[in-house]
């Protein structure tokens, strides 16, 4: 009995130890020449299709710093919205109890150099390392399009036509260096025998850039890279986005039979669209991270409560984090239909040609595609819908023989 509670106490012990490493505050010490007295740096996480501000302060003597528990290793991102910062942001990866330190001069963040003891903070400072010209000029030409935008903000119309005309060159001269800047990326990938997380986030933007850009070279280089990957590397939610984004699958068109496919509510519970069949279905392919999605949450509702037989709303989330999807439901009150398939992108959505939010979709009951369109204005759902949707009851579904 005595040696069993000492196992027990033992047992115990190291639990809670564990617990107490897993909550260690990491710690994140920025020193900045040229950063004036006032300016705040933001510290943000990404939440799947949403950034959310996790600690902000205040920059005196050029020093800022950052510290709170964590459980797991965690990317941020490191943002300033003073004048003069660009549109981008400084990842920076912490665990618990990790310490780390950011050194630079200057507004330019991205190519602020960090310190840590983290192979994905190391890894990613390759990377950076290999374009750091190339990166400052293209923040350069950020901070330029900025004030561009804030001279056209309220301008007439020469001036909005002069500022376009800015604009349009600026984003010229950053395509010819981000192509540079691709290659670097290239090279690097290829002389790493690492393929882990930020080899992989690196190789979805080349992806990303391959499919939006129709530059041939680096397609045929990011598909070489993919195939380099080991089969157990190709069946996770990033490498099937990679796959997508340079293999893009066929999509359902106007007229067809519609694309399904296993889903779950937040309960857990399985469903496919074939369980509806016999009504038209609306769906809106959403996110917390869209504010255009939100804005038509109410509409949404209007229709799911128009008692209307015939029709069916569902809401797809994109957000392959469960609690992201979970919190954002509850926020806006989602009490009709809410599926998702958790592979965000690469999943059913992209059967349907899904790139920009929110994205709707309406089926017949005999489960073809009606119509699908991106972008939300007030009325477009109901005016839609009334194009297509009677309202007299909703006709039997077929008896099984």
């Amino acid at each position: 009995m005595k040696i069993s509670l000492i196992l027990l106490y033992t047992v115990l012990l190291a639990l809670v130890q564990v617990n107490t490493n897993a909550q260690k505050p990491y710690l994140i010490q920025g020193k900045i020449n040229g950063l004036s007295d006032g300016m705040v740096m933001t510290l943000m996480s990404n939440e799947g299709n949403l950034f959310s501000t996790v600690a902000s302060d205040t920059v005196k003597a050029g020093k800022f710093q950052f510290s709170a528990p964590i459980q797991d290793l965690t990317k941020y991102a490191l943002m300033g919205f003073n004048t003069g910062f660009p549109n981008q942001w400084l990842d920076v990866w912490v665990k618990p109890g990790s310490k780390v330190t950011i050194e630079g001069t200057g507004m330019l963040l991205k190519t602020w150099k960090v310190s840590s003891d983290l192979a994905e903070q190391k890894d990613l400072q390759h990377f950076t390392d290999a374009s750091r010209k190339q990166l400052d000029e293209l923040q350069e030409l950020s901070v330029s399009e900025n004030v561009l935008f804030a001279q056209r903000e309220g301008g007439d119309a020469a001036v909005r036509a002069r500022t376009k005309k800015g604009i349009d060159s600026l984003r010229a001269v950053g395509d010819s260096i981000q192509k540079i800047v691709s290659q670097h990326q290239i090279q690097v990938l290829k002389a790493s025998t690492k393929k882990g997380t930020v080899w992989m986030d690196v190789l979805k933007g080349l992806a990303n850039i391959a499919k939006y850009s129709n530059d041939s070279i680096v397609k045929a280089e990011s598909i070489a890279l993919y195939r380099s990957l080991p089969e157990d590397k190709r069946s996770g939610n990033e490498a099937m986005e990679i796959y997508q984004l340079l293999y893009p699958p066929v999509t359902v068109k106007i007229g067809e039979k519609i694309a399904d496919t296993l889903l779950r509510d937040l309960a857990g519970n399985t469903h496919q669209l074939a369980d509806y069949k016999g009504k038209y279905l609306l769906i809106d392919f959403w996110s917390i991270g869209c504010g255009p999605c939100i804005a038509a949450m109410p509409e949404l509702k209007r229709l799911h409560e128009s008692k209307n037989e015939n029709l069916m709303v569902i809401s797809f989330s994109l957000d392959q984090k469960a609690e992201t999807w979970k919190k954002a439901s509850a926020e806006l009150k989602v009490d009709w239909t809410d599926l998702s398939d958790g592979k965000g992108m690469t999943g059913l959505a992209s059967k349907y040609g899904v790139s920009g939010i929110p994205h709707y979709i309406l089926i017949s009951p005999e489960s073809v595609l009606l119509d699908s369109w991106v972008g939300y204005s007030e009325g477009l759902l109901e005016k839609k819908v009334a194009q297509f949707v009677k309202t007299t009851a909703a006709r039997p579904l077929p008896q099984a023989h």
